[in-house]
């Protein structure tokens, strides 16, 4: 028998090698595309329409010192005074402190009106959830083509 120059076995052996893990690849890929679907419960539909639908918190940020600056009516050339009195630098104190105060009172106020609204939202919404959940228990037809129209999407 001929001797096989060990090198060029050794090419070739990677080349099969190379060639058939390119094979494996598609193979995968086909049954991946082809035969792999996702189970959708019902739990998932209901929990990503609520997400979806949910209302999000938006808190009102804190006054800025120029909003605070601006509410007190004390312009820029009035903020050199302080250098000069101390007198009139209490008075301009005294006058951002109480305009704070009102502009935190007007952000709080906005704040928690705006925290009612979306828990009575909320609220509503899980609601609706449970009536949805409980129509599909039902087996009302609506319901249901939602549900499977939700489950083919997820696929």
């Amino acid at each position: 028998m001929d001797a096989v120059n060990p090198e060029l076995k050794n090419k070739a052996q990677e080349k099969a090698d190379f060639e058939t893990e390119q094979e494996r690849r598609r193979i995968d890929n086909y049954r991946s595309l082809r035969y792999n679907y996702t189970v959708t419960t019902v739990d998932a539909w209901l929990n990503d329409y609520y997400e979806a639908h949910k209302a999000t918190l938006k808190l009102k940020k804190n006054p800025t010192w120029n909003q605070i600056r601006k509410d007190a009516g004390i312009s820029l050339f009035e903020n050199v005074f302080p250098f000069l009195s101390i007198e009139k630098k209490k008075t301009i104190e005294a006058r951002r402190e109480q305009s704070r105060k009102k502009l935190q009172l007007e952000v709080d106020e906005v704040n928690k009106r705006e925290r009612e609204r979306c828990s009575r939202y909320n609220n509503r919404l899980e609601a609706n959830v449970s009536d949805k959940y409980e129509r599909f228990i039902d087996c009302d037809k609506m319901e249901i083509e939602e549900y499977f129209c939700y489950a083919l999407h997820q696929d």
